[in-house]
């Protein structure tokens, strides 16, 4: 199997494997305090999720931020996000730190090292590609260590939110914007259009991106907003007039857990639009690069 079919059946399974998720325990308020999240990648996005929707009694931090200061987490139970349990840079801060791992791996370098482990769990195709149900498994367990976490109706979020995505096609460059609770989702997206495709994107806040990167739009591209404000619609539509494609992700579902898994199927499905014929992500092909980058990170 390509790791193109294999990202396409790892998100696939999302569906069933979200309606069967099964919460670790619940963080306390104090125990919120107290936490610090950190991973690298995906996981990264996963641990800011957890930040977002604790309202920020979570923190989430660069894992060689907090090795090259450790300062900033003394006193703080620290969760490390990892789905390999390899990434350097995590390791070497549960051998340090005496992390909770968060890992699908039970016998890592991460997990032997962390004096817990919440073990991440979820079928994939066993083929490196893209992280689609990864990402989402990880996502879930994340937010539910800071809020219950539920999902229903997944099936149905999962085939509308890839509907919707079709709609809507990568310009020149591509902007994802998003707020307190999508931002995490808005650099997601920015990093499945890197991977899959090797097109040039970036992810900003919804407030940040009205001051800096919108300076840098040109017609031709296009601009994504996880974030349906009426004040966001306007920004959109005066930069349509600009020949500057928008597009305004608005799922409406009734809940923010179904909500945010609308948003992370939408930025799965946004890269397929450009595939083409091709067979493999773009990470794949691009050998030089991800030896340059396993060298950084393993």
């Amino acid at each position: 199997m390509k790791s193109l079919d294999a990202y396409l059946r790892d998100m696939d399974l999302q569906a069933e494997a979200a309606d069967g998720f099964v919460a670790p325990a619940q963080l306390s308020e104090d125990e919120q305090r107290r936490a610090v999240f950190t991973g690298s990648g995906d996981s990264l996005a996963a641990a800011m999720l957890a930040e977002a929707f604790s309202d920020y009694r979570v923190r989430a931090l660069d894992p060689r931020e907090i090795g090259r200061n450790p300062a900033i987490v003394a006193g703080r139970s620290l969760y490390v996000v990892s789905v390999s349990g390899r990434t350097v840079a995590n390791v070497r801060l549960a051998q340090t730190h005496g992390a909770v791992a968060i890992t699908a791996v039970p016998d890592s370098a991460l997990a032997r090292a962390a004096r817990h482990i919440i073990p991440l769990s979820f079928p994939n195709s066993d083929i490196l590609t893209a992280g689609s149900i990864s990402f989402l498994n990880s996502a879930l367990v994340c937010m539910s260590l800071v809020l219950p976490v539920s999902p229903r109706n997944t099936p149905h979020i999962l085939k509308r939110a890839r509907r919707d995505a079709a709609g809507a096609p990568y310009g020149d460059r591509t902007y994802f914007v998003g707020n307190q609770h999508t931002f995490p989702v808005a650099m997601y997206a920015a990093a499945k259009t890197y991977e899959i495709l090797g097109a040039d994107a970036h992810y900003a806040r919804t407030e940040q991106f009205a001051h800096m990167e919108l300076f840098s739009a040109k017609p031709g591209d296009m601009v994504i907003f996880f974030d349906g404000k009426e004040q966001v619609r306007e920004t959109a539509d005066a930069l349509e007039g600009q020949g500057i494609s928008c597009c305004v992700v608005e799922p409406r579902l009734g809940d923010p857990i179904s909500d945010i898994i609308y948003d992370i199927f939408y930025a799965q499905a946004l890269p397929l639009n450009r595939t083409g014929g091709r067979v493999e992500v773009h990470f794949m092909d691009a050998h030089t690069l991800r030896g340059i980058s396993d060298a950084a990170i393993y």
